[in-house]
C-alpha cells in the first residue's frame, strides 16, 4: 500500500471516525476485505491519532455531505484542515448528513486514495491549518 503505513482503510462520518487497521504497511487491502474483516475503532481518540507525523496526506480520507444543514461543506472542511499532514478529500454536493447512501462513490474514491494515484477527479488534498500541531 505505498508508503500509507498502519492504515488500510479510513472512513469518516461527521464526528465519527472510523479506522480499520493492516498490521502490514506493504499491502493493499481490498475495501469490502477491510470493511468485514479488520477490527474497526471507532472514537474522539482516533482524531488525535492522526494528528501525528505517523500518517501522510494521503493515508486520511474524508467524504463531505454537503447537502447536510448542520455538518455541511464549512464543517467538513475545518475538520479536513485538522489533520496534521492534511487529507485527502472528496465533496458529495448530493449527499447530506448519511454518507453512506453514496457508499459506491465514497468507496470508489476511497479506493483511489489508498491504492492508486490520486488524481481521480474530484479528490482534493487538503493541507492542514497549522503545521505544528
Amino acid at each position: 500500500m505505498k508508503g500509507v503505513g498502519k492504515s488500510s482503510f479510513l472512513a469518516i462520518t461527521y464526528p465519527v471516525i472510523i479506522g480499520a487497521v493492516d498490521g502490514d504497511s506493504n499491502s493493499a487491502v481490498p475495501l469490502p476485505y477491510a470493511l468485514s474483516k479488520l477490527p474497526l475503532a471507532i472514537s474522539k481518540r482516533s482524531v488525535n491519532h492522526f494528528r501525528t507525523d505517523e500518517y501522510p496526506a494521503n493515508a486520511v480520507f474524508l467524504a463531505c455531505g454537503m447537502a447536510d444543514p448542520v455538518f455541511g461543506g464549512p464543517v467538513m472542511r475545518g475538520l479536513a484542515k485538522q489533520f496534521k499532514n492534511g487529507c485527502v478529500c472528496t465533496e458529495l454536493p448530493e449527499a447530506g448528513h448519511f454518507v453512506q447512501e453514496w457508499g459506491d462513490k465514497v468507496a470508489r474514491n476511497a479506493f483511489e486514495v489508498f491504492v492508486g494515484e490520486n488524481t481521480k477527479e474530484g479528490l482534493t488534498v487538503v493541507q492542514p491549518r497549522d503545521a505544528n500541531l
